[in-house]
């Protein structure tokens, strides 16, 4: 005798069904294929401080439209998704947890804080990886990663030491006075409100004369136009550059005295007019995504 259909849709019936036969299926799982173009974007990983909120759930909706979007026009496509570890914002809420149970951080000692910090992170890791998969993204589980994972404190310790073997931290505070190549104006380094002046306070436009911060080691030499703002993780705003020879973007932080007006038309600029082709939102999802370092 046939079952019959259930009269209401039941989402908690039907759709871990589907989603787990997807990633069974390898669904959006991708491999090197020199065939295809590839096209691949990060989730910006959310902090393991708590659960998604609505937030969350609308900006990775955006993000699947777009790799989904990707895989349809035939491209190896590949989103990574992933969870931040969120360093002392975590060590707060362990902290809080612990005060709640009657138990001192101090008291407790280090190993057995580390211990908690970790029992934290596989609790609330392991949510956020179940509310994503109830929103039906698409991206591939197989290369998931948390940012204190073995091959990620590797590659940021590499870069780090990279930088400082260039002599970054100590060589290029980028206070030097300079003519600006596309209005004329003469800019000194005083108004900054930092040591680091990277381009003109009038129309905000700089030359592209490094490939990291302050190396001067690019031999592009071409116009950065400020093609967009953004705002970083504590209030502080900065500029997106795009050069106008090779379309290298940069991101830079906004100096003291820079042009009110000239910024503000620029955070103005409608959504509908993209300042940079939405080809390279992944690589403005990581310029953007860490905590400024750019």
């Amino acid at each position: 005798m046939s079952k019959n259909l259930e009269k209401t849709y039941n989402p908690k019936e039907i759709e871990p069904k589907l989603y787990e036969k997807w990633c069974e299926n390898k669904y959006f799982h991708a491999e090197v294929d020199r065939s295809k173009k590839p096209f691949t974007t990060v989730m910006p990983p959310p902090n393991i401080t708590g659960k998604l909120h609505m937030g969350h759930a609308f900006d990775n909706t955006l993000q699947d439209i777009l790799i989904r979007y990707k895989r349809m026009q035939g491209y190896n496509a590949l989103w990574i998704p992933g969870t931040d570890h969120a360093a002392i914002a975590t060590e707060v809420k362990v902290t809080e947890q612990l005060k709640a149970e009657g138990i001192d951080k101090k008291e407790l000692g280090r190993e057995k804080f580390l211990e908690r910090t970790w029992q934290w992170k596989d609790e609330y890791a392991g949510t956020i990886e179940g509310q994503l998969k109830k929103l039906g993204v698409s991206c591939d589980w197989d290369r998931e990663r948390f940012t204190m994972d073995e091959g990620c404190s590797k590659a940021v310790q590499e870069v780090f030491i990279k930088l400082y073997e260039k002599g970054y931290y100590k060589k290029h505070p980028c206070n030097e006075i300079f003519v600006c190549k596309n209005c004329g104006r003469t800019v000194v380094p005083e108004g900054a409100g930092s040591n680091h002046r990277n381009h003109c306070p009038n129309c905000l436009y700089s030359l592209h004369v490094d490939i990291e911060p302050g190396d001067r080691e690019s031999e592009c030499g071409g116009h950065m136009e400020p093609v967009s703002v953004w705002v970083r993780n504590k209030g502080e705003w900065a500029i997106i550059h795009r050069c106008k020879t090779c379309g290298t973007l940069s991101s830079n932080r906004v100096a003291a005295d820079d042009n009110p007006m000239k910024l503000m038309s620029i955070a103005m600029k409608p959504l509908g007019q993209p300042p940079f082709p939405i080809e390279r939102i992944e690589e403005m999802t990581r310029m953007m995504g860490g905590e400024g370092s750019l």
